[in-house]
């Protein structure tokens, strides 16, 4: 090991234990030694034993804040020359040992078993549902914010929230800010869900897959005037236009050929001749059309007596045809939750994680008391699709493994 360069190549596989033994008396030794265990991409929870010949606590506390600041706490210390086993409980800086053989078991303590009220740092630049807080005691939080607080209270640490403000900042320092509380030391947690994931190691993926769905205004109640037209569809209503064009130019062509009204008669029951003593040519004519009168008629005056009982409504949009049919636009919102002030736009959709669509959906505002309905629906036949939400944790943070712990143990007891 010759430079901090060449440490980043040593390790090439994730070892589970890593032996280290050397003599760590001089500055370049211990630069050395953090370039080893800083560079390589350990994970947080590898397990290291170092054999070393200190001779005195000031000594082995040097090392250790190496390890400390590479952020790697299980850590044990052997000294080969009589055989004296330590660990540091890093929450607590407290040094422990003890002379003589032990367990490999009993080696290394679980450091996040007693944060001792360590404060940990969160940061958010913006609210969602799942990150509602509230300083009151005994207030429901956000589903995410209960998940991350029961964790850190569980191991008996503490929590110190931060909300970033970039105001007029590039997008890099906003950020570099979100992730970072000073030049080297970045957030615990990051509340600010990732659309994208950035190195896998510093970030935590949720257990609980979203969806991006999309919400639209409700379909309209129809006016009056189209009540009349909407019992039939549009190409039944031309074939009737037609039809009662060819009847009337048949009449004007030929007058002297039918003795009845080729409208009036089926639709009305006008009759000039009785159809006994007609031509047998306008019996054709008019039987097949007066029983098709009858039959559309009756159709017709059913629907209307249905729509005096509930007035229909224009479909719902279900589909992506559906919103291009009907003209609607969809906003895009990329991080903050949807406003509620104004849901009135029939020509203006929402798009969003589930919670934050079925929120706006079910908010009090989206009620429309004339119709008792809701003014937006959500398109069961269309969305944005699904992601896995994932949050920034720092690389090699140790709460990882207890944050992964809790999720799943959350969603056995749901």
């Amino acid at each position: 090991m010759h430079n901090t360069r060449d440490a980043s190549l040593l390790i090439e596989r994730q070892p589970e234990l890593l032996l280290i033994f050397g003599n760590y008396h001089t500055v370049s030794a211990l630069r050395n030694l953090f370039a080893y265990v800083f560079f390589p991409n350990f994970k947080e929870s590898v397990k290291i034993i170092l054999l070393h010949q200190c001779s005195s606590r000031v000594e082995l506390a040097r090392i250790n804040s190496v390890f400390v600041k590479a952020k790697l706490f299980n850590v044990v210390y052997i000294r080969t020359d009589q055989l004296e086993v330590d660990y540091c409980l890093h929450y607590r800086d407290e040094f422990h040992g003890w002379h003589g053989e032990a367990d490999f078991v009993d080696l290394f303590v679980d450091q996040t078993a007693d944060l001792d009220g360590t404060a940990l740092h969160i940061s958010f630049s913006f609210i969602t549902l799942d990150g509602v807080f509230s300083r009151k005691k005994g207030v429901f939080n956000g589903r995410l914010l209960e998940w991350v607080f029961g964790t850190i209270e569980h191991v008996n640490g503490t929590c110190e929230i931060h909300k970033i403000v970039c105001g007029n900042e590039s997008d890099d320092d906003c950020s570099r800010r979100r992730y970072m509380i000073d030049a080297t030391t970045p957030f615990d947690f990051v509340l600010d869900a990732l659309a994208s994931q950035i190195d896998d190691k510093q970030v935590l993926c949720s257990m609980i897959p979203d969806q991006f769905l999309v919400a639209a205004p409700r379909g309209r109640q129809f006016l009056v005037r189209e009540l009349f037209f909407i019992p039939f569809q549009l190409s039944l209503w031309i074939l009737l236009i037609v039809l009662a064009i060819a009847g009337c130019l048949l009449m004007l062509r030929f007058p002297d050929l039918f003795q009845n009204d080729l409208i009036l008669m089926p639709l009305c029951g006008f009759e000039r001749q009785s159809l006994n003593q007609v031509s047998r040519f306008e019996k054709f004519i008019l039987f097949p059309t007066i029983i098709i009168t009858f039959i559309l008629s009756s159709a017709y005056e059913s629907k209307i007596i249905a729509y005096m009982t509930s007035f229909p409504h224009v479909p719902s949009p279900r589909t992506f045809e559906d919103l291009l049919q009907a003209g609607i636009t969809v906003q895009v919102e990329s991080s903050t939750s949807y406003g509620v002030s104004n849901l009135t736009n029939n020509r203006l959709g929402y798009s969003g994680k589930s919670v934050e669509i079925r929120y706006l959906v079910d908010h009090p505002k989206s009620f429309d008391p004339r119709t008792k309905l809701t003014r937006l629906v959500i398109l069961d036949r269309f969305s944005m699709g699904i992601f896995i939400p994932a949050y920034f944790v720092g690389r090699r943070n140790p709460l990882r493994d207890d944050f992964l712990r809790s999720r799943f143990e959350g969603l056995l007891d749901a």
